[in-house]
């Protein structure tokens, strides 16, 4: 394995608070742990399926690491069940999360493999506007095929990666724009700072996006807090400090007034029916186009 390869795997230890997945010996049947599982996710969410790497060797020392498999982006909300645009190495395509879900727990009854993901979310609630962004970039990739497809028009790739992690907030360089976007790279950048003097063409990962803490999961740490600044004393503060320790009653200063209520903080974001019905809007105005190109009247 490359040393490029094992610095965008995540270790267990960086992952332990946010890891959900499905045991492959959980009392459920698959298809009902991924109904469950997946609602409720509103647009813009990534879910990011990981495998295990088992690592051995000097360096390594049998420490357990996670891959990126696979990147799905929650473009649409049927009722509750997200929709998503599923992007893994080399292809795309358009599903439901249950049934990525439902995939996965099956793969993991018959390998005896846990399946693990977690769940990154934009750093700052979605507009309206923006959702509805979001939600036109996902069904313009409804057809699915190759991420590396050119465009017809010749400037890049056909990567639905790009468009809508930018939409959420992520930078590229130019450059970076027209290549095939390295999913594992982000979802390192999410977690881990890039290393000192590395040129990386993806930027702000970390201040776009944040992962989901797993209920139940261990608090993530904490960084060291820094010391307070020494603060300064006038004459007249250090003289009535010095008054306190020898025994003399501190004089007493008027009561501060009450500080002016705080405004009630806007709603963030509109409630996952209202993401729905507009999702079924848009879908109802290209509704024979999709259909026509995937067969998916079940979806829609």
């Amino acid at each position: 394995m490359s040393s490029l390869l094992f610095r965008h795997n995540l270790s267990l230890d960086v992952l332990r608070p946010y890891l959900r997945g499905y045991k492959h010996d959980l009392p459920i049947a698959p298809d009902q742990w991924a109904q469950a599982e997946s609602l409720g996710l509103p647009v813009g969410s990534l879910v990011v399926s990981l495998e295990a790497v088992s690592m051995t060797g000097e360096e390594a020392e049998d420490q357990q690491t996670y891959k990126v498999a696979e990147l799905n982006v929650v473009v649409g909300v049927d009722g509750e069940r997200p929709i998503v645009l599923v992007i893994s190495p080399e292809t795309y395509e358009l599903t439901f999360l249950e049934s990525v879900m439902a995939k996965r727990a099956n793969d993991a009854n018959l390998t005896g493999w846990d399946y693990s993901y977690i769940i990154i979310e934009p750093a700052h609630a979605l507009p309206d506007e923006k959702v509805h962004e979001v939600e036109e970039i996902g069904l313009s990739f409804a057809r699915g095929g190759s991420r590396r497809e050119r465009r017809p028009d010749g400037a890049g790739i056909m990567d639905p990666a790009i468009p809508l992690l930018t939409a959420l907030g992520l930078e590229l360089d130019s450059a970076a724009a027209k290549k095939m976007l390295d999913l594992a790279a982000f979802v390192y950048l999410v977690f881990e700072e890039p290393e000192p003097g590395a040129d990386t063409p993806i930027k702000r990962a970390k201040d776009s996006f944040r992962p989901v803490q797993a209920a139940g999961g261990p608090a993530p740490e904490a960084p060291p807090e820094e010391a307070p600044p020494a603060v300064s004393m006038s004459a007249g503060e250090q003289q009535a400090t010095d008054a306190v320790s020898q025994g003399a009653e501190p004089a007493m200063e008027p009561p501060p007034e009450p500080a002016a209520a705080m405004p009630e903080p806007p709603a963030e974001t509109s409630d996952l029916a209202q993401q729905g019905k507009r999702f079924h809007r848009t879908v109802e105005e290209k509704k024979d186009d999709l259909q026509k190109l995937l067969g998916l009247g079940g979806i829609f």
